[in-house]
């Protein structure tokens, strides 16, 4: 078991994670994100008996993985770590099948004469058979298929992955047993069963199984040949996080692309060249009386004590209400059409609460609780539109706060209760601006 345990608040867009070294867990958490402790510092006892933290800090981790690339995410201070990444993934693997499915064991089939089970047709008609007195044929030995445990060494080298996986992150689950002693694993033995499993995996077909000897390779890949092992887990770039978190939230459109405006470059050679395209993060469609289109631009920004350092820039702006106007010459003219601008940016619920910045109408999405958990903090406006503004209300940029643990918590429970909830709080800010 570690003996300390460290929370770093880290702002702007820095590493976010969690590193085991030096007999220490430090975690590195978002500075809006309220993780539930008082403390930087905490003994291991405490977390121990905060449940609640304790998930909270498992949803945090599983928000990692769901921007995770081939590509290596630790920041370059991080580079000692770079080996353990995959691995402390496959830890987190490893023990919610242990949870869910319990300890795993090789299988194979064993051939047996006249038991019960599935008859081996193939093997049973190579005997020969005698034939009765209604000519019928007779074999006297069925040869049936059993499924058994097999002394294997996967299996002992899945034992040892797992207690490493338990010694490491046990104490999320409260997991705290001995499957096996791993007292002697050395360097050695450590390159002889990678050995194996690399061997294993290039002999098998079978996806599931594949699956797993790559994560039970990445877990010993990763250990390091020191006393103390060291193994990260993490993103340098969170913002790619939020991004994917409020998609999941309020997206609901299969085709993005389909509303990427393009632009092309018409060379003096006649030679034309497609430029890049404007990507906005979320597109939602909502159908009620009207048919609304939302364009959603998530903003990872900070926000102390309710004042953001950086907010979407003239250029962000300009690239949203350029989204609605691509988006008002691609539609369908004989409907009705409605577009709306929005920007989402993080914040510490806890934190406006105190400061009385939330806003007055505020809906919130629980409502089993008087907890705000989303809020319109202003729009912003472009002066440049065909000299003046036409009226159209794209070209108010609605901003909205979203609490960050909230979001955390939630976002792969979307449904349309968020969306409604956002819609709703679009047209009570949009009354407020007279549009």
């Amino acid at each position: 078991m570690n003996s300390n345990f460290r929370v770093y608040k880290v702002n702007d867009d820095t590493f976010v994670g969690i590193i085991f070294r030096n007999n220490c867990v430090e975690l590195y958490v978002p500075s809006l994100y309220n993780i539930g402790l008082k403390k930087d510092i905490t003994d291991w006892n405490e977390i121990l008996d905060k449940p609640a933290f304790r998930a909270s800090f498992l949803k945090l981790l599983n928000t990692i993985s769901i921007a995770r690339t081939n590509e290596i995410n630790t920041g370059s201070e991080y580079s000692d770590f770079v080996k353990s990444d995959n691995a402390f993934g496959s830890m987190l693997w490893l023990i919610k099948d242990y949870i869910n499915n319990g300890l795993y064991c090789e299988f194979g089939k064993k051939q047996l004469i006249n038991s019960s089970g599935k008859i081996n047709w193939k093997k049973t008609l190579k005997q020969v058979p005698y034939i009765n007195q209604n000519e019928e044929f007779i074999f006297n030995s069925l040869v049936v298929d059993k499924k058994v445990k097999v002394d294997k060494i996967i299996t002992d080298i899945y034992k040892i992955c797992l207690q490493i996986s338990i010694n490491t992150i046990g104490w999320i689950w409260n997991i705290n047993q001995k499957i096996i002693d791993i007292n002697g694993l050395n360097v050695v033995l450590k390159k002889y069963y990678c050995s194996v499993l690399k061997k294993e995996l290039r002999t098998t077909f079978l996806d599931s199984k594949k699956e797993r000897l790559e994560y039970l390779l990445n877990i010993l890949q990763g250990l390091s040949d020191s006393e103390k092992p060291s193994y990260s887990y993490g993103v340098k770039s969170y913002h790619v996080v939020f991004e994917k978190m409020i998609d999941k939230m309020f997206g609901n459109v299969e085709n993005i692309s389909d509303y990427y405006p393009s632009a092309t470059w018409h060379f003096v050679n006649n030679v034309t060249k497609p430029a890049s395209k404007l990507r906005p993060d979320t597109i939602m469609i909502m159908n009620n009386d009207k048919k609304y289109h939302y364009i959603i631009d998530a903003k990872y920004y900070d926000c102390k004590n309710g004042d953001y350092c950086n907010f979407p820039s003239s250029s962000d702006i300009q690239k949203q209400i350029t989204y609605g106007n691509y988006l008002e010459s691609k539609l369908d003219k004989s409907n009705i059409i409605n577009i709306r601008n929005v920007f989402i940016l993080p914040c510490d619920k806890t934190t406006l609460q105190q400061k009385s910045l939330l806003c007055k109408f505020a809906k919130h999405f629980n409502k089993n609780n008087n907890e705000i958990n989303f809020d319109y903090l202003g729009y912003a406006t472009a002066k440049w539109i065909n000299g003046n503004q036409t009226g159209k209300e794209y070209e108010k940029v609605m901003g909205f706060y979203i609490d960050l643990k909230f979001l955390i918590d939630n976002f792969n429970n979307s449904n349309d209760d968020f969306r409604n909830d956002l819609q709703t709080m679009v047209k009570e800010a949009l009354k407020t601006i007279n549009i």
